[in-house]
């Protein structure tokens, strides 16, 4: 295509008749700066696959730790993926050789699969495997991925693609963020489960409906296992006729917030209300916490909790009964603390922030938001805490931390994220705005 009558692009470049080769140093006395610019645009566009590429389905596999069902995918290149977060995180995987298909890093659930198939069909090509572009490289870079050296460039596509979903945003959103930003924040990728406390629904009632929608639920008798199912069952602090308390499975990403999105919808549609006994609780898997991460999470919810947290909720959740400010005297206990497995020695879970919950679940729990059904306060809550804890798994401690809600917001990545973390970040200002006006 002609810029102008000195620079042209093709698929591959961008010349001038005059100065040759301009992809490197896009710098030429026979374009403008605003033509230059177009014609890298043009180039990107010309280099972005005209098609997405195709995977054959081989099979699901339930995970055995309540991580809901995950995809085995045979890529066109021969090589396979999961949407497991093993291997879309290429954490411990490990090399599988196969005669004819090449040689490439899989996750034990598919080499579960593989060492149990006699025979696989000829699909692919492992003559033209290719090694990550220099554009996934950098993608992968920021979703914090460090790629096994044997990842395919189909791998790497199938990776970016699944976990696009669940950040909720599109490879141009990303692509824009990237090119204008470099480095910018995402949605962390740890599992993370709710209870959402209501009245005025029969519980049978909202599990008939939930499972009409195809949210998958049954009614139980008050517990606390895990299950792949939304459990309906009831709580007896809680207030008022036909009290409930609805348990999700793990959920992520932005996947899990659609099916937050749709049951509070459906709450909302049966007439479900909310008083001062209910609660919205949140869980974040832990399993990678150890003790050292534990105590800068301690100091920093101490160091923030009232002067920032507090205008997050309303008042009556402020040190409430059953979700407790963290005391100076926990922090104390949790500092002196040698190991993880100590946490099981703390006496009460009615703290904002229960930690006593990695003991029997392997996750934190943040007792402190007030009940609703509003989708918009549950997932904002939510993506506060996930980058709240992710912050904090990266070392950040509460030196680091200014007790103000900017400083704060922008110490943990909200203010620099994706159009997800964005709307997140403009909801919880409005609130931190709101109640400190009414106090």
């Amino acid at each position: 295509m002609e810029v102008n009558e000195f620079v042209a692009v093709t698929t591959e470049t961008i010349e001038c008749r005059r100065c040759g080769n301009l992809e490197e140093d896009a710098s030429c006395n026979h374009a403008t700066t605003d033509e230059l610019s177009a014609a890298v645009s043009i180039l990107e566009q010309r280099r972005r696959r005209k098609t997405r590429p195709t995977w054959t389905l081989l099979g699901t596999v339930v995970s055995q730790n309540h991580n809901g069902s995950y995809s085995l995918n045979r890529l066109s290149d021969g090589s396979f993926g999961c949407s497991c977060m093993s291997f879309l995180s290429n954490n411990g995987l490990r090399e599988k050789n196969l005669p004819n298909h090449g040689s490439f890093p899989i996750c034990k659930h598919l080499s579960d699969y593989l060492d149990h198939q006699n025979r696989l069909p000829d699909h692919g090509d492992h003559r033209t495997i290719k090694a990550p572009s220099e554009w996934q490289s950098a993608f992968l870079k920021n979703l914090c991925i460090l790629p096994h050296e044997k990842l395919s460039s189909e791998q790497a596509y199938f990776i970016i693609d699944q976990l696009l979903r669940k950040q909720g945003v599109s490879y141009v959103e990303l692509e824009g963020l990237l090119k204008n930003k470099g480095r910018f924040s995402v949605l962390p990728t740890y599992a993370f489960g709710i209870e959402l406390e209501g009245t005025h629904i029969a519980r049978e009632r909202l599990g008939q409906e939930l499972n009409r929608a195809g949210i998958l639920s049954e009614t139980e008798h008050y517990n606390h296992g895990l299950r792949n199912l939304f459990k309906i069952t009831t709580d007896a602090t809680i207030r008022g006729p036909h009290p409930f308390e609805l348990v999700s499975p793990k959920l992520f990403g932005a996947e899990g917030f659609k099916t937050l999105s749709k049951v509070c919808e459906i709450v909302k549609q049966l007439g479900g209300q909310v008083n001062r006994s209910c609660g919205l609780h949140v869980h974040i898997d832990a399993w990678n916490f150890d003790i050292a991460d534990v105590r800068r999470l301690i100091r920093v919810i101490w160091r923030i909790e009232q002067p920032v947290l507090h205008f997050l909720i309303p008042q009556s959740r402020r040190n409430g009964q059953y979700s407790r400010a963290v005391t100076e005297e926990l922090v104390r206990k949790i500092n002196r603390m040698r190991s993880i497995e100590s946490l099981a020695r703390i006496q009460s879970r009615y703290f904002s922030i229960n930690l006593a919950a990695w003991f029997r679940h392997r996750t934190f729990e943040f007792r402190n938001h007030s009940g609703t059904f509003s989708e918009m306060k549950v997932i904002s809550w939510i993506v506060f805490i996930l980058m709240l804890m992710d912050a904090v798994k990266r070392g950040m401690d509460a030196s680091d931390v200014k007790p103000t809600w900017p400083d704060l917001a922008e110490a943990i990545g909200l203010t620099n994220g994706t159009s997800l973390i964005e709307r997140a970040h403009r909801y919880l200002t409005a609130r931190n705005e709101k109640w400190r006006s009414a106090s």
